[in-house]
């Protein structure tokens, strides 16, 4: 069975897998030029003359989550930022960026391997999944999220 190419984003709260084939670009980290809306939108940046928001991925996982001061400016150490394709259109302006909290792995699996620990019922995160060949040394969870639910929720912003 062939493959398919993903990339693994690490957050604080867990692990975050996407195909390959969604991303434009892995980006080094920078700090967002305005404030989010408070959810889990931490603000945006200005990326090839488009505004995309930019997700924080421990906002979704942990409602209660509060980024504190101390915590913001640890978050451009080994921070990366992945610039993600809108599955609506291949225009940038509807795009956005994920925070890598450090450097994303790329893998290949197939269903097979990919496993489902559990459906989840927070909007945005479609199941928990189990996946063998990962490098994750502190055991944190590894989620897909609802991409279709999370950009018809950023297009509501």
């Amino acid at each position: 069975m062939a493959g398919i190419e993903i990339i693994v984003i690490p957050s604080r709260k867990g692990l975050t897998i996407l195909p390959t084939a969604l991303v434009r670009q892995v980006l080094p980290y920078a700090p967002v030029i305005t404030e989010g809306d408070g959810h889990y939108v931490r603000g945006s940046l200005i990326v090839q003359y488009d505004k995309l928001p930019v997700i924080d991925l421990d906002y979704i996982y942990d409602a209660h989550h509060q980024a504190d001061e101390a915590q913001q400016s640890h978050d451009e150490e080994g921070s990366k930022l992945i610039w993600v394709k809108s599955l609506g259109a291949d225009d940038h302006a509807l795009d956005y960026v994920l925070i890598a909290r450090g450097a994303p792995q790329i893998l290949t699996c197939t269903a097979d391997e990919l496993e489902t620990v559990t459906l989840c019922d927070k909007s945005v995160i479609n199941r928990r999944v189990q996946l063998d060949n990962i490098d994750n040394p502190n055991d944190l969870p590894i989620f897909l999220l609802d991409l279709f639910i999370l950009e018809a929720e950023l297009a509501s912003v």
